[in-house]
């Protein structure tokens, strides 16, 4: 059972990470057939957009507080579809097929996610993360965030352009 306090504990955590963003697995460990993560997200976290290419890897997403937006793209980083979920809302949950290219982002300043997959645990490949879009943690993250808060669907990311 998750409890307020766990909650506020990785609020807090995400707001001392460099990362803008903390975690709390609910599995016993890695080789658990069914993985479930909270995630607390600070405004400004940088998730790379990914997939997961193993096809037993669709991923669950549930918000239980604050907004999020997952915006899914194609394998070039066209932007696809932008929705934005907000907790107790129907909107809240989100399923994603294997192979989907997507990121997510809060909309409030805070949020907390469940993210549920199937397990073991593999770490994404290099193949995983879009080639278009910035690494973690280089220059080009802030401007790709802007652009990223306010593109349509139907968009694509030019590195440098505004």
């Amino acid at each position: 059972m998750l409890e307020p306090e766990q909650i506020e504990q990785l609020l807090e955590q995400a707001k001392d990470s460099d990362r803008k963003r903390s975690h709390l697995l609910l599995h016993d460990n890695q080789d658990c057939l069914l993985h479930r993560v909270v995630i607390a997200l600070q405004r400004g976290t940088y998730v790379v957009p990914h997939n997961h290419s193993e096809s037993q890897k669709e991923e669950i997403l549930f918000v239980l507080q604050g907004e999020v937006c997952v915006v899914l793209f194609n394998e070039q980083g066209m932007v696809l579809d932008k929705q934005f979920k907000s907790a107790g809302e129907l909107s809240a949950f989100g399923e994603y097929a294997p192979g989907t290219w997507h990121t997510l982002y809060p909309v409030s300043d805070n949020a907390i996610i469940i993210e549920v997959k199937r397990g073991p645990f593999i770490p994404t490949s290099p193949t995983e993360f879009a080639k278009w879009a910035p690494k973690e943690g280089s220059p080009g993250v802030n401007h790709f965030l802007a652009w990223l808060y306010k593109c349509d669907v139907n968009a694509r990311y030019l590195p440098g352009a505004d």
